[in-house]
């Protein structure tokens, strides 16, 4: 038994654990600690965005300043849009769209609340006051949700001096004829359509263009160009839903 009694201290020190400095022990707590912190700040934040998120939608955004276009909730499911002309609509030239300018405005001209009367240049060309422009394309496109149950637009325009407008290809209305033939009769007036649009996207696409000048006179300013537009939009969403449009341009 001498042999075994030689080795119990050498078993008692090789099976001896050692214990943790203080200081690690001290940094394992404050790193739970911490992890517990994070985890109740992300469940309360959670709970407020679902409480939020399931009131009745009343609420107000508004897109950004250039596009001047309010939403709003009406009701649980209802809601408005507006969009007008401006510099995010587009004009066609040369293969490819392009930001569309702020016209010049004549004095005798009509206006719509938020809305900005557009064309390719803030002036026409002196040839082009003379003689006429040519045909000028303008497209707006938008996005409704795609839970949209019904959606419902009044367009109000005018163009000096001819236009024709399209909601999705579909032809909506007119007033004047495309012909650069006719000369400026001098007088704008506003019309209004109804229209029913989509779920998804949307393209308002306008053909317009300027007529000569009855009197053979050159200055741009004695016969200007420009487009004016205004689309009021109302439109409903499932009971469940939670979604609202977006603006592309």
């Amino acid at each position: 038994m001498h042999w075994f009694r030689h080795l119990l201290p050498f078993t008692r020190t090789s099976t001896r654990k050692r214990s943790a400095p203080s200081s690690q022990l001290r940094g394992r707590a404050m790193r739970q600690a911490r992890s517990v912190i994070l985890v109740s700040a992300v469940t309360v934040i959670l709970v407020a965005y679902i409480a939020a998120n399931t009131k009745a939608l009343r609420v107000a955004l508004w897109d950004v300043p250039d596009n001047r276009q309010k939403i709003r909730t009406d009701s649980e499911s209802t809601f408005t849009l507006s969009i007008a002309s401006d510099t995010n609509t587009e004009y066609f030239s040369n293969f490819a769209y392009f930001p569309a300018v702020e016209a010049w405005k004549h004095s005798a001209w009509p206006s719509l609340p938020g809305a900005t009367w557009i064309w390719k240049s803030y002036l026409v060309t002196s040839e082009e006051a003379l003689n006429g422009t040519s045909v000028i394309t303008f497209r707006r496109i938008f996005n409704l949700p795609e839970q949209v149950e019904s959606a419902s637009g009044i367009l109000r325009i005018t163009a000096d001096n001819a236009y024709e407008v399209r909601l999705n290809g579909i032809l909506v209305g007119h007033d004047g004829v495309l012909h650069t033939n006719s000369c400026d009769p001098g007088y704008k007036t506003v019309e209004s359509y109804s229209m029913t649009l989509l779920p998804g996207e949307n393209v308002l696409s306008i053909q317009a263009l300027n007529y000569k000048d009855c009197n053979g006179n050159s200055a741009p300013k004695s016969n200007p160009a420009g487009v004016l537009f205004r689309l009021d939009i109302t439109y409903t969403l499932g009971e469940t839903s939670l979604f609202l449009p977006t603006i592309l341009r």
